[in-house]
């Protein structure tokens, strides 16, 4: 690891853990497809999931975001990380 990415980690503080954040309906929960096997069962055990984005699963009621074609098509995606941040 660089001293640049140790930096990063030690200010890195996220308020929300990855399975909070699909408890809460993050994505509407659509955001996984079928790549959920690379991910800890716990982080599913009360997620709130969808096949396709649904503003009900969403804790604000609202669509936000981008859909995945979006993001692909602004190379935002890249084949080693094909769930980017998450």
């Amino acid at each position: 690891m660089t001293k640049k990415s140790e930096d990063f980690y030690k200010l890195f503080k996220p308020q929300l853990t990855p399975q909070k954040m699909l408890e809460m309906g993050v994505f509407g929960g659509s955001y996984f497809g079928d790549k959920m096997k690379e991910y800890p069962k716990s982080w599913f055990k009360n997620a709130k999931l969808s096949k396709i984005f649904d503003v009900e699963k969403n804790r604000f009621r609202v669509k936000a975001g981008l859909s995945r074609k979006e993001w692909l098509d602004k190379g935002w995606i890249s084949k080693e990380d094909s769930r980017v941040w998450f």
